[in-house]
């Protein structure tokens, strides 16, 4: 049997994407290779040798295709992915084909649809409004086309079934596994050169996230605001904005230019770690999510959650998070007053989280996907 993955649209400046994949998919590929399942995985013309390397993690048995089709602009990928891939599929015998991206393809072979999140209809704003107008058009034939659906959360399984009426039995749930380098990093000199790298307060509480609105940064600023000086911390926001959010981010510098808060920019993901564990909160208020990797980053390095009531977030975090309304302010103060004025509550829902953790194995996730393939091949 040959399973096709298409991984077209993974670039190296994907960073949220390629980390994803280089966790998950080579024990993926190892899982199939032992069931005697030959994966063919497809990538960009873009895609440089070493992407390739890093995303199969050289496992032996699997064929690789770097195929014509570009991972940007949208429109050329999706055009000419429309004339490539049936010929594509049928000229390397595939049994079964994986696709995370809009439009899935008509075949003659079984399809595998992943599905991150329904922001479209939650958050339509989030998007620009061709890719609103897009994803309205072919997202609903995606799932249509699909044979199997796999998504993160059980929160994004109910809104693929409310708002475009995919079957239960069609909607298979695999959470997003987590790297294995996420864990409290505790040598005294990694973590100096950390903090010199990114000139790092001495005491902070910290959030991970891209530059967007649905992060909430404003609020948690406000949030963090009116505790700072009760409690002497900082505030630390590490990550990039996207291309055109570039306003606000320069709104956001403003607003807590004055107020004690710290915008890193980009961080390598290497460094992450050692960012989580100096921490005294993890602090993630964002107003929607399909999964929440984060969540898993932080319990993982040891810190103590604050986090969203919405969405896939309670979920993902279970009682391993003091859970807040992202919507009002008051909330997220309330929530960090509880967690800085006692350090009991902090060591119980780090614990919490360090077991929690423990589940979202990539080996455990793999391994479902596996019998998602397997299931449709039989």
């Amino acid at each position: 049997m040959r399973v096709g993955i298409n991984e077209v649209l993974i670039y190296p400046e994907m960073s949220g994407a390629v980390n994803r994949e280089i966790t998950l998919l080579p024990e993926l590929l190892r899982l199939l290779v032992g069931e005697g399942i030959e994966p063919v995985v497809y990538f960009s013309r873009e895609a440089d040798d070493d992407l390739i390397s890093r995303l199969t993690g050289g496992v032996d048995g699997v064929r690789t295709v770097r195929t014509p089709i570009p991972a940007l602009p949208t429109h050329k990928r999706v055009l000419m992915g429309h004339l490539y891939w049936p010929a594509q599929v049928r000229r390397d015998g595939l049994d079964l084909f994986q696709t995370s991206y809009h439009p899935a393809p008509r075949l003659n072979v079984p399809t595998v649809l992943t599905v991150h999140d329904v922001r479209l209809v939650r958050m339509p704003e989030t998007y620009h409004w061709a890719r609103r107008l897009f994803l309205k058009f072919v997202m609903p034939a995606s799932l249509r086309r699909a044979s199997r659906i796999i998504t993160g959360s059980v929160d994004t399984k109910n809104d693929l079934k409310s708002f475009f009426g995919v079957p239960d039995e069609k909607i298979e749930i695999c959470h997003i596994p987590l790297s294995a380098h996420f864990e409290r990093v505790k040598d005294e000199g990694i973590l100096g050169s950390i903090r010199a790298k990114y000139r790092l307060p001495q005491r902070y509480i910290l959030n991970v996230s891209k530059i967007e609105p649905r992060k909430n940064i404003k609020r948690l600023i406000e949030a963090y605001t009116a505790v700072r000086h009760r409690f002497g911390v900082n505030l630390v926001v590490a990550g990039k904005a996207d291309a055109k959010f570039g306003s606000l981010y320069e709104g956001l510098k403003q607003l807590g230019g004055q107020e004690g808060v710290l915008f890193t920019g980009y961080v390598d993901d290497a460094d992450l770690p050692a960012l989580y564990s100096m921490a005294e909160a993890f602090v993630y208020p964002s107003t929607h999510e399909g999964f929440g990797i984060p969540l898993l980053e932080a319990m993982a390095c040891g810190v103590p959650i604050v986090t969203s009531n919405v969405s896939a977030l309670p979920e993902i975090a279970g009682d391993a998070a003091i859970l807040v309304d992202p919507f009002d302010t008051r909330s997220i103060t309330e929530a960090l007053e509880r967690l800085l004025g006692d350090p009991g509550m902090g060591e119980e829902l780090t614990a919490r989280g360090r077991e929690r953790v423990s589940r979202f194995t990539v080996r455990g996730a793999a391994e479902r996907i596996v019998e998602v393939y397997k299931n449709l091949l039989s």
